[in-house]
């Protein structure tokens, strides 16, 4: 009797385990932070087709578009410099793709790549609101 009482414990446990996704809907729009001590901090605020990213430190305030290839990866193309060095608006034909790999409590897990680089960084982003 006990070990089919295990069995069907762990069965039920990998079922309930296995049916959980991440829910990045809930990150489609919001305030967010990325902080390092090389650039400082940058504060991002996502509407359902912007996102402005603005860094003190470094001067900067962008306008880039989003489109949102499914529910945990999105794309980003520059769409306009609001403050900082207008050459930035040369890079505009590029496109950073962002992939939201973990979600926690307070922050989330990213992976991004870009079309002008074969590198991909990660990235933890605190959720601000």
């Amino acid at each position: 009797m006990k070990p089919r009482f295990l069995f069907i414990f762990f069965f039920f446990l990998s079922i309930s385990t296995l049916g959980q996704t991440r829910n990045c809907n809930a990150l489609h729009t919001g305030v967010f932070t990325a902080s390092s001590e090389q650039y400082g901090t940058t504060v991002i605020t996502r509407t359902k087709r912007l996102q402005i990213e603005e860094n003190t430190l470094l001067g900067y305030k962008l306008a880039y578009t989003i489109n949102w290839k499914s529910d945990c990866v999105y794309e980003l193309k520059l769409k306009k410099v609001i403050k900082g060095d207008q050459a930035l608006i040369r890079e505009s034909k590029y496109i950073l793709t962002i992939k939201i790999t973990q979600i926690k409590p307070n922050s989330y897990i990213t992976e991004n790549s870009s079309t002008f680089s074969d590198e991909i960084s990660t990235h933890e982003i605190k959720i601000i609101k």
